[in-house]
């Protein structure tokens, strides 16, 4: 057979061959879409098993880029509206999971998203606070209005309107404020908790997989009441945030840069704080165990009353014995131009006044001081002039 009938034949083969290829290939695409979509669908299902199932099928997916880019999008925003722990913990899991241990790009804007999520229930928060008064004063005046129409009834219809629509409204608005002001008074706080617990926990499962280069911002975020384990942030900063009455448990925080932050009445034990400084900070009521502060500026940094065990102070400038006062030292060291233990109230309130601190944060400060001095005095026996003093 001439050469160039074989080559014919063998480009219609090839021909051939290459469309059954590419044809299969975009059945198998479209049938792996079918598949996701199907699957997507049971991680808003009613049901826990069925979510929790759905979410650790995202697995058979993940290889598929541009499927990785919209599951980690959507499980993000299922967060928004989830207060189920087990199901957090899955997707605080899967998340982790897509990440890949040489990139910390993908990881950094995850977290960067919980703590937006953070930030959108503290805007929440005010803004409901704000509507809730509002809310109030509506649902009170619609009830005055439907009073005074009871005892006018010869004026229905002429000034307010019928009595059974007044009080259909003066219901309806109490029903309005008592939403808000559950939204308000709980359910916000339990949203912005659950995604504090998630963000720890990406965190943590991140740092078990000893991916580098893990980095958080938090600005104007409110994370009391939290609770960080066995975490390492190479990047931290806190600006103008709280966490207040939190535990930090084994938790590695490099290249801080703290400022206007309150971290008062929480718990350190066993962490490395280094590289940075702490401006205009509290510290106050808090217990360090175990904690070394490494090359640490303090500007303004306060640790009235705090307790520190076994801790290691390397490298720590400024640190300024008025802003240590009434702290107790045991089995750790930290120089200071003169002992804390000179320090007088009245002294640490006009350096208050005039230092970096914020104003609220000033009046904070100064009031926890001014509890814990009159929580510290004996009960002061009061009686009448001319009266029997109280029996001892």
């Amino acid at each position: 057979m001439p050469w160039d009938e074989i080559l014919k034949i063998l480009g219609s083969l090839l021909a051939v061959g290459f469309s059954a290829y590419f044809g299969y290939r975009q059945y198998l695409s479209q049938k792996e879409i079918s598949q996701y979509s199907d699957n997507l669908k049971l991680i808003y299902s009613p049901k826990q098993e069925e979510v929790l199932a759905a979410i650790a099928n995202l697995d058979t997916f993940r290889q598929t880029r541009h499927l990785k880019n919209i599951t980690q999008n959507i499980l993000i925003n299922r967060l928004y509206t989830e207060l189920d722990y087990n199901v957090c913990h899955a997707i605080a899991n899967q998340l982790v999971n897509m990440v890949d241990d040489k990139n910390p790009g993908d990881l950094n804007r995850i977290i960067e998203r919980l703590i937006d999520i953070n930030y959108n229930y503290f805007l929440q928060t005010y803004g409901m606070r704000g509507r809730r008064k509002d809310l109030e004063q509506i649902a009170n005046t619609a009830e005055e209005i439907y009073a005074s129409q009871l005892q006018h009834k010869e004026n229905e219809m002429k000034v307010f309107g019928l009595l059974d629509d007044l009080k259909l409204t003066a219901k309806q608005k109490w029903k309005e404020y008592n939403e808000v002001k559950d939204t308000a008074g709980y359910k916000i706080k339990w949203h912005k908790q659950v995604i504090a617990d998630t963000l720890g926990i990406v965190i943590a499962h991140a740092t078990r997989r000893n991916i580098a280069g893990i980095k958080a911002v938090f600005d104007t975020n409110d994370f009391n009441y939290c609770t960080f384990r066995n975490i390492a942030i190479y990047q931290c900063s806190m600006k103008g945030s709280a966490f207040g009455s939190s535990v930090f448990q084994n938790v590695t925080l490099s290249n801080i840069n703290f400022d206007d932050t309150d971290l008062s009445n929480s718990s350190f034990e066993n962490c490395i704080i280094s590289g940075g400084t702490i401006r205009a900070t509290a510290f106050d009521s808090c217990l360090f165990t175990g904690v070394k502060f490494q090359n640490v500026q303090l500007d303004d940094a306060s640790f009235i009353d705090s307790q520190f065990a076994n801790c290691e102070f390397e490298d720590v400038t400024h640190a300024n014995p008025l802003l240590f006062y009434k702290s107790e030292f045991t089995g750790s060291t930290l120089s200071f131009p003169y002992s804390p233990d000179d320090a007088t109230e009245e002294q640490v309130v006009d350096y208050l006044k005039k230092s970096k601190f914020a104003e609220a944060r000033i009046e904070d400060i100064v009031r926890g001081i001014e509890a814990r001095r009159k929580k510290a005095e004996p009960p002061r026996e009061e009686y009448s002039e001319g009266g029997t003093p109280p029996v001892k």
